[in-house]
């Protein structure tokens, strides 16, 4: 993968799980100008190997530096078995002013046209108001009249990132409309002030706000199954499938799956019994069951395959499968079709030759 060296020019803590991280080229030579929504995907020396992980540039374009905003990704439910995210840790430990990072970018389709008259809803759950933000920002910039409703899906004001710096932007844009759900609410919390509505996010407690919801171009991120029914219900109140834009973010397990959307968890075998050959590469490697998914095993032994979303999303890993089968962790937002698999959402459950 071709990257460019940023410098880590600055660090500012959002809240207690996510960090803002500034970067400007270290060679000094302008930033390539981003798209709003865009990701930049990283290179990380984690444990004397490289890891690829994509995090979104989360402000507007200022030819100056790009800014990307991380939030720590702990063990599920405290867990004491399994580590918490590779990448997310390594930036939140490790990564300090003047590290030196590798990233290739700015890429990704999640993105929206700011000059657009269209009427926009931005619906964003969690640390998926990273995209969202910068969309917004640009909008602000390029086309302040714009009609745009924005829907924040978050716990409550401990874990509400850039809550100032949009209700900032709200204030000076009066067709700027901002609706807060808060799920786990706390006694801090003012309702009418920090958060307009009691629980998750869903289509029905906004639809009378939107009036006809076919008028409205959609742009949502956010953990899986929120924006798996948001779609759903926007689909059914006949919303065109080209005005609905999603992108997966949120938390995810270390081995690569959100617990309750587990397909298939089989034991695969081990030692030897069970091989995974990369034909390109002219690897082939035993099975390790410590890996979360082929793309870790890949990652861990230097083979290189292009990945973004690393949850099934995004479709930029998919691999041609030459022989053999695998089985998914997840259920994935892309059909990798008849052979052919996402190898950073499944296993091998036989002896497994991919075209890598």
């Amino acid at each position: 993968m071709e990257c460019t060296n940023y410098v880590v020019d600055a660090i500012i803590k959002e809240t207690a799980f996510i960090k803002s991280f500034y970067l400007k080229r270290e060679d000094g030579k302008f930033l390539k100008r981003h798209l709003p929504g865009q990701y930049l995907l990283f290179s990380l020396p984690i444990k004397n190997k490289k890891l690829m992980r994509f995090y979104t540039i989360s402000d507007y374009f200022n030819g100056n530096n790009y800014r990307i905003s991380i939030k720590k990704e702990l063990a599920p439910d405290g867990s004491t078995d399994t580590p918490n995210g590779l990448g997310s840790s390594y930036f939140h430990e490790q990564v300090e002013v003047g590290t030196i990072l590798k990233a290739k970018g700015p890429s990704g389709e999640f993105t929206v046209d700011s000059k657009s008259n269209q009427p926009l809803v931005l619906i964003a759950g969690g640390i998926g108001v990273t995209p969202i933000l910068s969309m917004l920002n640009a909008i602000s910039k390029e086309n302040p009249l714009r009609e745009v409703f924005i829907y924040l899906a978050m716990q409550n004001k401990i874990n509400h990132p850039f809550k100032e710096q949009i209700e900032k932007l709200i204030n000076q844009h009066h067709s700027f409309n901002l609706t807060v759900f808060y799920d786990k609410a706390t006694d801090r919390d003012i309702f009418g002030k920090d958060y307009h509505v009691v629980g998750r996010f869903s289509l029905n407690k906004i639809k009378t706000q939107l009036g006809n919801l076919t008028e409205y171009n959609y742009y949502i991120c956010g953990p899986s199954p929120m924006m798996n029914q948001i779609t759903q219900d926007l689909n059914q109140n006949n919303v065109a499938k080209e005005n609905i834009n999603t992108e997966a973010f949120g938390p995810a397990s270390p081995s690569g799956h959100r617990p309750d959307e587990i397909v298939n968890n089989s034991v695969v075998k081990n030692g030897g019994q069970l091989t995974v050959e990369f034909e390109k590469s002219g690897i082939i490697l035993d099975w390790d069951n410590a890996c979360s998914s082929i793309l870790e095993l890949a990652e861990t032994n230097g083979i290189p395959i292009d990945a973004g979303c690393l949850f099934g999303d995004c479709g930029t890993c998919i691999t041609k499968i030459i022989d053999g089968d695998v089985v998914y962790n997840h259920t994935t937002g892309i059909d990798a079709g008849l052979g052919s698999c996402l190898p950073c959402s499944c296993k091998p459950i036989n002896s497994l030759r991919l075209d890598a």
